[in-house]
């Protein structure tokens, strides 16, 4: 290859003449060429990433909020080196983009920022757009005749919201509220957790509280007991009953020895049943010997009743 200015032989690889100074035409081509892909590439990065992240970043763990924030980084960096070589390659045009673009991962950085600061809270008792919740303020103690009866013949324990139960030796248990929902979320509904979802033409009715554990093993209280409701004296519905894990982001957990954890019992009632709905007496089933952590639940296990009825 030789210089089209003074005939000097250059190799291939040189950008100028070392004879004269002057630049090669192929090389400058090559540079724009390259520098156009590379652009091309790094701007769409940049709009994916923001896709995703702007549809979808309320809901991604924080792990992958941190590796997608660092993406955004680097193509905010490139964005701007995009800017400085669009004078000389790309021209008015191509450094309008960059501009444009490095506008847009500044913004997203910031938006995403804010997600991994302060998530986007919604507290289980707030007022879901498609249906009411109500708080335990809504209710009061109701008085069963039937259930008053086993309490006197020292067949159930009568317990009360806020006051501290201990089921034999092995756990303590605090009733705290009660409300109607749409859904059951966790304490802490932030980054990854998991909910119990809705269910069309029903609601559910969810009594939260805690549960420290006294036993020798972990206790898992799905299987350590029974609850139900009865509702206006009439219709019977079983309960379910979870703990939350210690993150408060799921109600998978299972309390440790002395651990003390969040507890929820719920059930799933009709809307008809839930806009006629004037007492609820719930009634709980739980082992008390240390021996029978840890097993499915059997009425033949040693164990203790208790109620709270609750009314409109």
């Amino acid at each position: 290859m030789y210089c089209s200015k003074c005939g000097s032989e250059i190799k291939d690889s040189d950008s100028i003449c070392s004879n004269c100074g002057e630049r090669i035409d192929g090389h400058t081509d090559v540079i724009k060429e390259k520098s156009k892909n590379i652009g091309v590439v790094i701007l769409l990065i940049s709009l994916v990433m923001q896709v995703i992240i702007l549809l979808f970043g309320g809901t991604l763990g924080n792990a992958l909020r941190f590796a997608l924030l660092g993406t955004i980084c680097l193509t905010f960096i490139s964005s701007l080196f995009c800017v400085i070589m669009s004078k000389s390659v790309h021209k008015h045009k191509g450094r309008i983009i960059g501009i444009i673009f490095a506008i847009l991962s500044g913004i997203t950085i910031i938006v995403m920022s804010c997600i991994m600061l302060f998530g986007f809270d919604e507290s289980p008792n707030s007022i879901n757009k498609e249906g009411a919740s109500e708080s335990a303020s809504g209710y009061e103690i109701n008085d069963n005749a039937e259930l008053q009866q086993e309490i006197d013949q020292g067949l159930t324990t009568s317990i009360k919201l806020n006051s501290p139960f201990n089921v034999g030796n092995i756990m303590t248990i605090t009733l705290t509220s009660a409300e109607w929902c749409d859904k059951i979320l966790p304490s802490n509904p932030h980054g990854v957790y998991s909910y119990i979802a809705d269910t069309e033409g029903e609601k559910y009715f969810v009594v939260h509280g805690n549960l420290k554990n006294y036993a020798s093993k972990e206790i898992d209280i799905e299987y350590s007991g029974e609850a139900k409701l009865l509702i206006d004296n009439k219709y019977h519905i079983a309960a379910n009953m979870e703990l939350e894990e210690s993150d408060g982001t799921s109600f998978y957990g299972n309390a440790k020895p002395l651990q003390t954890l969040p507890v929820i019992i719920y059930a799933s009632v009709s809307d008809e049943l839930y806009n006629s709905c004037k007492n609820i007496d719930l009634t709980l089933d739980l082992i008390t010997n240390d021996e029978n952590v840890g097993y499915f639940y059997d009425e033949e296990f040693p164990h203790n009743t208790y109620c709270i009825s609750f009314k409109k």
